[in-house]
C-alpha cells in the first residue's frame, strides 16, 4: 500500500504559529531547513496536479491577500487527489468581532483580541489580510469540486480533532474559528 501524501500548508517556523509535522511535507515561505520541509508560496505549489491525498492548513488563509484567495483555494484542489480531504482553519471575524465589541476593556483581552484581528506581527508573512468568515468560505467552496462542511467554534470551545492535530482536553480555542472540512470530487464534470 502506497504511504499517503500530505501537505502541511502554512507551517511556519517551528515554535511560531504552525509548527511542522512528522509524516507531512511541510511547506512556506520561511522554516528552518529540515526534513519534509518545502519552501514555497502556497499560492502556488510546486507539486503535480492530484499529488496529495491530504492537505491541512492551519491558520493560513487570513495571511492571503484577498484578491488571492480563489486563486489560491483553487491551486489547493488542484494538487489534492480525487476523493483527498482537505483541513482548512481559520480566525473567525464574525466572533470575533462580536466578542471585540461585547468584552469590556483590559489590555490583555485587547491585545488577545488584535493577534486575531491582525495576526501576531513578528514576521513579514505573520499579517493577517484578509478577514475571514463562515459564509465568504461557503462563498468560496460552492465554486470549488469539492464537498464538506464548514462550522464555527465559539472563543473558548474545544478544538476537534483531525491528521496533523489532535486535540487536547486542556485546549480551548482562544477567539472564534471557522472550520472547513472537504473532499474533492471523485470525478471532475
Amino acid at each position: 500500500m502506497a504511504k499517503k501524501i500530505m501537505l502541511n500548508l502554512g507551517c511556519g517556523n517551528v515554535g511560531l504559529g504552525n509548527e511542522s509535522l512528522k509524516g507531512f511535507i511541510n511547506v512556506d515561505l520561511e522554516g528552518k531547513k529540515q526534513k519534509d520541509f518545502v519552501k514555497a508560496d502556497v499560492r502556488d505549489l510546486p507539486f503535480p496536479d492530484n499529488y496529495a491525498d491530504y492537505i491541512l492548513a492551519r491558520e493560513v488563509l487570513e495571511h492571503i491577500p484577498f484578491l488571492n484567495i480563489m486563486n489560491t483555494l483553487v491551486e489547493w484542489v488542484r494538487v489534492l487527489k480525487p476523493g483527498g480531504r482537505m483541513v482548512i482553519t481559520s480566525p473567525n471575524f464574525n466572533l470575533m468581532a462580536h466578542d471585540f465589541l461585547n468584552t469590556k476593556f483590559s489590555f490583555k483581552d485587547f491585545h488577545s483580541m488584535a493577534r486575531g484581528f491582525y495576526g501576531s506581527q513578528r514576521s513579514k508573512y505573520d499579517i493577517h489580510l484578509t478577514p475571514i468568515n463562515p459564509e465568504f468560505l461557503n462563498y468560496l467552496m460552492q465554486q470549488l469540486p469539492v464537498t464538506g462542511e464548514i462550522k464555527s467554534f465559539a472563543k473558548g470551545t474545544r478544538p476537534p480533532s483531525y491528521p496533523g492535530y489532535k486535540s487536547q482536553p486542556d485546549h480551548v480555542f482562544r477567539y472564534g474559528v471557522v472550520h472547513v472540512d472537504a473532499k474533492k470530487w471523485e470525478k471532475q464534470f
